[in-house]
């Protein structure tokens, strides 16, 4: 536990992010761009501030869907029934709704794709109910996720990302009429970092262009995917196969997207983009994405940092270390530095005992960084450390008789 501390608390002195100095800019309130294996940040704008989020706020319901499927608390093929009050938000064409007929039941795995292809938000409503019963009793669910992934910067009123005022009159209880969720850049890219990692098979449904919505049925509907930059869409970027897009009027155009290209994943979320003219459309938030994901691919490489330290400080004791380099990838025009930062638990040492943890200074993850254990190369001699306490206590009971053959002298 107190390793873990020590690595946190570099973390959090580590504010000073080796970007290069050139200028690179996107227009949006809010960015940020990371590697996708290791959650080091590569790029941050405004990241920390909570900025309206829109229909990425659905990530939330499907993570704790997975985590529910994965708990075998749920099963793919269990069916939800439509409830009088779903059927009338997805029959709402204003919205982004696949149609759901009342008292009819759906898998959940159909709602679960109509969510991540369609952003269908009655779709999404009906899987809060399904899990929890009500949209406010689910609400304390997406609560104690975020909490989970160390969200610092969001609030959630409902589970759909729409504003409030859109729900026909059936916002949650203590929520005000007009409110919508927010989350910070950051806090998007913890989700979708998060999500990728647990349930990578997530980009199976992400990936896809279209599908049939409840096909066979007089309801069926076809499916486009609202992310244009998969294939054979206007703003195909080749590798994108996620995530998540999203569009309020309070929010404006907001993606979560990925990419990946020759074993290099990339992360990337832009809040509130906008064209080069100031404009917000889809040419500002697939554009700004994709200057986003130019500059990865452009400007950085995957290298190995090792340490210069020979030695480090460990409870006193000078120490011979080794350690592995550290793998990042590094910007071009930046340097970087790696160092050894010592345990403060360690107690015996001998050859092979991990003694610290090598950073790169300069380099700033979205949770910890790579685990690089640093390891003694000898063994600590014990004797001379009880030497030195044989020394101290000496020193202690010379200085005591001193003063008390002092004190004795001033009574005379």
């Amino acid at each position: 536990m107190k390793r873990f501390v020590v690595v946190i608390g570099l973390l959090l002195m580590m504010s000073n992010v080796a970007y290069a100095d050139n200028g690179f800019k996107v227009n949006a309130d809010g960015a940020i761009l990371l590697d996708a294996d290791t959650g080091q940040i590569l790029y941050e704008q405004n990241a920390d501030s909570a900025l309206g989020l829109a229909s990425m706020s659905k990530l939330m319901p499907v993570y704790i869907l997975l985590d529910h499927i994965r708990a075998d608390k749920i099963k793919w093929d269990d069916t939800y029934t439509v409830s009088k009050r779903v059927h009338e938000l997805s029959v709402d064409m204003n919205l982004g709704n696949v149609m759901l007929e009342e008292g009819r039941a759906y898998t959940i795995k159909e709602l679960y794709e109509s969510i991540l292809i369609f952003s269908a938000n009655a779709s999404t409503v009906g899987i809060a109910e399904f899990i929890a019963g009500s949209e406010a009793d689910f609400l304390p669910l997406m609560h104690k996720k975020a909490e989970e992934l160390g969200l610092a910067n969001y609030n959630f009123v409902n589970v759909t990302g729409l504003n409030n005022s859109d729900l026909q009159g059936h916002h949650v209880a203590g929520t005000g009429p007009d409110d919508e969720n927010v989350m910070s850049a950051k806090d998007v890219a913890k989700v979708g970092y998060s999500i990728i990692r647990d349930y990578p098979e997530i980009l199976e449904v992400t990936k896809l262009p279209r599908k049939v919505f409840g096909a066979g049925t007089a309801s069926s509907v076809e499916m486009t995917s609202w992310n244009y930059m998969l294939p054979g869409f206007l703003y195909e970027y080749d590798g994108v196969d996620g995530l998540k897009t999203g569009n309020t009027n309070f929010a404006g155009q907001c993606f979560i997207g990925t990419v990946e290209r020759d074993g290099q994943r990339f992360i990337a979320v832009v809040l509130n983009a906008k064209d080069k003219e100031g404009n917000s459309n889809y040419a500002g938030r697939f554009g700004t994405m994709k200057e986003l994901f130019d500059h990865g691919f452009a400007n950085f490489t995957k290298e190995n940092i090792a340490t210069e330290q020979s030695s480090v400080q460990v409870n006193g004791d000078t120490v011979a270390v080794q350690s592995e380099a550290v793998p990042i990838l590094a910007e071009k025009g930046a340097s970087y530095h790696a160092k050894v930062e010592p345990y403060t638990d360690v107690t015996t040492i001998t050859t092979g005992t991990p003694v610290g943890h090598t950073v790169v200074e300069e380099l700033n993850y979205l949770y910890e960084p790579p685990a690089v254990e640093a390891t003694s190369t000898m063994k600590v001699s014990y004797a001379s450390k009880a030497k030195d306490v044989s020394k101290g206590l000496g020193n202690y009971f010379s200085t005591f008789w001193q003063t008390i053959r002092d004190f004795v002298a001033n009574l005379f």
